[in-house]
């Protein structure tokens, strides 16, 4: 039986096709995932920025509504960029939002990144992004703050 286990859910972004590929081969036997994607926003792919990732993210509540019924064991936003540009405050909103909307517990791809630098003992760190300079920066950004109170790069 899948999922006898666990079973995740897991929220990607609309050009996402990473995830759904590479998490099933990393869950254990038992272990059943089960994908939502968010709505496409509106523009051109070189339009797409902050402003356009955090207007995406609206979709959040939707596709975390999508899952409630296959009463997962936990969830994943894996959207980097989406739960890193607002800052801290805000991840720790949409993990939130995620665990009151799906009754389980959440986690963003910006927590799980903390918890392993954290956990790794990482003091210094290259990021390479595939996003526009500004993205990239504002990633660099949570991170120092969030991981150290200062400079990680």
């Amino acid at each position: 039986m899948y999922g006898w286990r666990a079973r995740i859910g897991v929220i990607v972004s609309p050009p996402n096709t990473v995830v759904e590929g590479e998490f099933p081969r990393t869950a254990p036997e038992g272990v059943s995932l089960h994908v939502a994607r968010l709505g496409r926003p509106q523009g051109t792919p070189q339009q797409l920025g902050a402003d356009v990732v955090l207007q995406t993210n609206q979709d959040l509540p939707r596709a975390a509504e999508s899952l409630v019924e296959l009463k997962l064991d936990a969830v994943v936003f894996a959207h980097t960029s989406g739960s890193m540009l607002g800052g801290p405050a805000y991840e720790r909103e949409l993990v939130s939002m995620l665990e009151h909307a799906v009754g389980c517990p959440a986690v963003t791809t910006a927590s799980a990144v903390v918890a392993a630098l954290r956990a790794s003992g990482t003091t210094r760190l290259a990021l390479l992004a595939p996003y526009p300079e500004p993205m990239t920066l504002a990633e660099k950004d949570f991170l120092e703050e969030v991981v150290t109170g200062g400079s990680l790069f």
